[in-house]
């Protein structure tokens, strides 16, 4: 048995009905599983934190879209960390999945210099609107999107692949 050693000198056995963590991003106090928490910390308790059942709502498409952050990571090159981190940030705000996904894309172009291209469906998340709606606000800013056609023929081979 384990045990936690109280300010005062006190021993209590962990077991599963006293062990409880801190949100550390509301600060409830909230029941935890230590065994599922070490597990997803690989044994490190300084590292440990686990989010309340509200916030673990908010940032579970996270998780849920894991393979869409993996394919972020690699397209830029960085840790998963890296993207999940961005896209926390942006669920923190109560951004849409979406919306994080497109930001955690342009933020590491920007900060890797390599080009990426966005989709009106990417920019009318990130507005929150239509794709309607977001053409009116690109032509109102003076934003046109590049028109993206094949040369004639090309059709025929894409169909024989």
């Amino acid at each position: 048995m384990l045990y936690v050693k109280s300010e005062s000198g006190e021993f209590t056995p962990i077991n599963y009905g006293n062990t409880f963590a801190k949100c550390p991003k509301c600060g409830t106090m909230h029941q935890i599983d230590l065994a599922d928490i070490l597990e997803c910390t690989g044994g490190d308790v300084e590292e440990a934190s686990a989010f309340c059942e509200k916030c673990s709502a908010k940032h579970m498409p996270m998780f849920e879209n894991a393979d869409k952050l993996q394919s972020i990571a690699d397209r830029f090159g960085v840790h998963l960390r890296e993207v999940q981190r961005i896209v926390k940030s942006g669920l923190d705000r109560d951004l849409s999945l979406e919306a994080c996904l497109v930001g955690a894309r342009l933020a590491l172009s920007m900060e890797s210099g390599k080009e990426e291209l966005f989709s009106l469906d990417d920019i009318a998340a990130v507005l929150g609107c239509s794709r309607e709606e977001a053409t009116a606000e690109l032509e109102k800013q003076g934003i046109q999107g590049a028109q993206i056609s094949t040369l004639p023929g090309f059709e025929w081979l894409l169909g024989q692949m």
